[in-house]
């Protein structure tokens, strides 16, 4: 009934969140690990897992292995699942639950992770605009303290952890860059909900936990930077075509954006 797709170089978490799934009331009917042409060494700690299938990506990046895990997925329902989160024994349940017989929809979980435990007080701004996409292509998303009670259609969906109908599925490469996919979740939810037509439910009263801590910009090296400054400027430029977002705006708060990375990396180096 369902095929769970992680994208993966063999983090040591892996084998954790493998068995989490394998735990569940709803076991997945295959779990496809989807590695890098150049990690497919790790790929043989992996074969012993029940239900679990190894494919290896000539192409390395989250983007490219999900797509191609997707093309493989056999069943009815496929959960996309970052390598870093862990389910709880009746995720799977309790999202497959409230599908119903909407075939045009695809749902998320609430995902808890350290920046979420923190706790940090957003302004009437974003607490106005969580769940949207602004005109500029930035996206925004719910804090600890403004949590919906109950299911909501949104904008946009993080991208660590969302069920679809395997036949609703986005089999094309939409991230081809070079680097770590900023904002990949954000251009996927544009194509789904722009292009598909699916609607984009957030589910809070289900949850996961992300075990790894966010990456800090501040931690980069300069190269890290402009990867980082080119790969927002990439995916939001994409969000701003699909969505049909302002340009004008968009070009104003990427110079600002541009000014203020670097700056911040002068300055902690």
């Amino acid at each position: 009934m369902i095929s769970v797709v992680i994208p993966t170089i063999g983090e040591k978490i892996l084998h954790k969140v493998i068995s989490r799934l394998l735990q569940g009331t709803t076991m997945p009917n295959e779990i496809v690990l989807v590695f890098p042409e150049e990690y497919k060494k790790k790929a043989s700690e992996y074969y012993n897992y029940k239900n679990t299938k190894i494919v290896i990506s000539m192409v390395k990046g989250q983007v490219a292995q999900r797509i191609l895990g997707f093309k493989i997925a056999r069943y009815k329902y496929v959960l996309q699942l970052d390598s870093d989160i862990l389910v709880n024994k009746k995720t799977l349940s309790l999202l497959i639950e409230q599908f119903k017989d909407n075939k045009n929809m695809c749902l998320s979980p609430k995902i808890i992770n350290k920046d979420f435990l923190q706790g940090k007080n957003y302004n009437n701004y974003k607490k106005k605009y969580a769940g949207k996409i602004t005109l500029w292509g930035s996206s925004i998303w719910y804090g600890k303290n403004n949590q919906p009670e109950n299911n909501i259609e949104v904008e946009w969906l993080q991208g660590g952890c969302v069920l679809h109908l395997n036949k609703n599925l986005i089999l094309e490469n939409y991230y081809p860059y070079k680097g770590k996919a900023y904002g990949e979740d954000v251009i996927q939810s544009c194509i789904l909900k722009k292009e598909k037509k699916i609607r984009l439910i957030y589910s809070p009263k289900v949850k996961v936990i992300e075990i790894t801590d966010s990456q800090n910009i501040h931690n980069f090296n300069f190269r890290g930077v402009m990867e980082f400054i080119r790969n927002n400027y990439l995916s939001k430029k994409k969000i701003i075509r699909i969505n049909n977002g302002s340009y004008s705006m968009f070009y104003i708060w990427f110079i600002l954006f541009t000014i203020k990375r670097i700056i911040v990396f002068i300055v902690r180096k």
